[in-house]
């Protein structure tokens, strides 16, 4: 709440304002405000974008990344990694890498990329073999 208040001074909005803008009452923002009551998410998510800010920059900027994300953010990045027009997709066979990639590592994914890539091309050219 510190940090919503802070936020509010320096955008130079009232607190009548900003319970307007975002549809709270006023008597419950200055409540919170006070550290009078505990503020529900569904307050945090109505008055963050009334300072400007996505939902996602507000806990940015209120729970900053001082620790590395951990191994099952890690892993569900690199699973939603952007496929660049023109470019296949991984095979979802890899697994995502643990630590930095050595190089036999790569040339592993490589060639399962391209035994996925033949089987699908026979596939689709009428030849069922095996690649």
């Amino acid at each position: 709440m510190q940090l919503l208040r802070s936020l509010v001074g320096v955008m130079g909005l009232s607190n009548a304002e900003v319970a307007r803008r975002a549809r709270v009452s006023l008597a419950s923002l200055n409540r919170y405000f006070k550290g009078d009551a505990e503020p529900r998410l569904k307050f945090v998510l109505a008055v963050a974008p009334v300072l400007g800010l996505e939902v996602r920059e507000f806990f940015e900027l209120a729970y900053p990344g001082s620790r590395p994300p951990s191994a099952a953010r890690q892993k569900i990045e690199w699973l939603f990694q952007p496929v660049p027009p023109g470019k296949a997709p991984q095979s979802p066979r890899a697994e995502p890498p643990e630590g930095p990639l050595q190089r036999k590592d790569v040339e592993k994914m490589l060639e399962d990329f391209r035994h996925d890539l033949l089987r699908e091309l026979r596939e689709v050219l009428g030849g069922n073999q095996d690649a």
